[in-house]
């Protein structure tokens, strides 16, 4: 699971990753699976922070240190968030997805804000569009940019940290989470749910879901049955 917490008061240390990083408030911090991190201050400090199933961000699976806002959107938004969760996690589950969905995109939007590249903006937003569409053809869309094939992957990966491959299954897969949670009262059966996400085949849906959430499809949904 990714932690993302953000600093509300005191100033200090963070050690992540074998690195180092300072802290004030408002400071973002996204730290992915298995990496051992610390804070350490002389005063006493105070954050608010969730865990993520999903959260690689355009620097892939590496630390990732921010600063909210002069509006402090990051922080009104994780309050949010928890008060969703305090009030009936559950019932609210859908909510909690949007809200950190927004902080997501808003933590990108910064990573790229100083690598401005339009062709990549435009193919992202074309994956976005049709994510949930079976027939969607990646290779014919990277074929239809002003790159050759390697050439665009290349430069995709470092605009976003991932492939456009794990782009595309990320939010596939995003989709099915939410499919998966509402199964009992759909009624939809596994190959419904992998057809409204953008997959064909069943078999491969419970493939891609595993190796990006880390639980096989029913595994997922046991897990938000606690």
């Amino acid at each position: 699971m990714w932690e993302v917490s953000l600093n509300l008061k005191g100033s200090g240390r963070i050690v992540a990753g074998g690195r180092e990083f300072d802290f004030v408030p408002g400071t973002v911090m996204c730290i992915p699976p298995h990496v051992f991190h610390f804070k350490e201050s002389d005063k006493p400090f105070r954050d608010i922070h969730f865990l993520a199933e999903s959260f690689t961000l355009p620097m892939g699976n590496d630390v990732g240190i921010f600063q909210d806002d002069e509006k402090k959107r990051i922080e009104a938004l994780m309050f949010l968030a928890m008060d969703f969760f305090n009030e009936d996690e559950k019932k609210h589950y859908f909510t909690i997805e949007a809200i950190c969905s927004a902080i997501y995109h808003i933590l990108c939007n910064q990573s790229n804000k100083d690598k401005k590249n339009d062709t990549i903006d435009a193919f992202i937003n074309e994956i976005v569009k049709n994510h949930k569409n079976p027939d969607f053809d990646l290779n014919g869309a990277i074929k239809n940019t002003a790159y050759n094939d390697a050439h665009f992957r290349r430069i995709f990966k470092e605009y976003t940290g991932v492939s456009p491959g794990t782009y595309l299954n990320y939010l596939r897969t995003d989709c099915a989470k939410a499919l998966l949670v509402q199964k009992s009262i759909s009624g939809k059966d596994m190959t419904q749910i992998a057809l409204e996400s953008g997959f064909y085949d069943k078999y491969y849906f419970t493939r891609v879901f595993k190796s990006m959430v880390g639980k096989s499809p029913k595994e997922y949904i046991n897990s938000r049955k606690r």
